[in-house]
C-alpha cells in the first residue's frame, strides 16, 4: 500500500511554550501540505495588549481574515495567516 496511513501520522503532541501549551496533530487531509492546508494554530491570551501585539507581528506580510475584535465569547478573537502560510487564531477570553 502506497502513502502515508494512520500508522505514519502523530495523533497528538503537545509543546510547552512559556505557560502555555501548544497542542498538534498530522492532518488527516489529502491535500494537508498544500499551503493554507498545513496546520492552523490556535493561541488564548489574557490579556488584551498581548493578543493584539501577537495578532499584528501575525498579520506583518500575511493576510487578515477576520480582524482582532470582541465578540460574544471573546473580549478579542481573530483569524489571520501568517507570511508563511499559517493559519492561526488569536483568542483573549473574557473576563469573569
Amino acid at each position: 500500500m502506497s502513502g502515508m496511513g494512520p500508522a505514519d501520522h502523530i495523533m497528538h503532541a503537545t509543546l510547552k511554550v512559556g505557560n502555555s501549551n501548544v497542542m498538534l496533530c498530522d492532518s488527516p487531509m489529502p491535500n494537508a501540505a498544500e499551503p493554507g492546508g498545513n496546520i492552523s494554530l490556535a493561541i488564548g491570551l489574557s490579556d488584551t495588549e498581548q493578543a493584539r501585539q501577537v495578532f499584528d507581528n501575525l498579520a506583518a506580510g500575511g493576510t487578515v481574515a477576520m480582524p482582532l475584535e470582541k465578540t460574544y465569547w471573546a473580549e478579542a478573537f481573530g483569524m489571520v495567516t501568517d507570511k508563511f502560510g499559517i493559519q492561526w487564531m488569536v483568542n483573549c477570553e473574557a473576563p469573569q
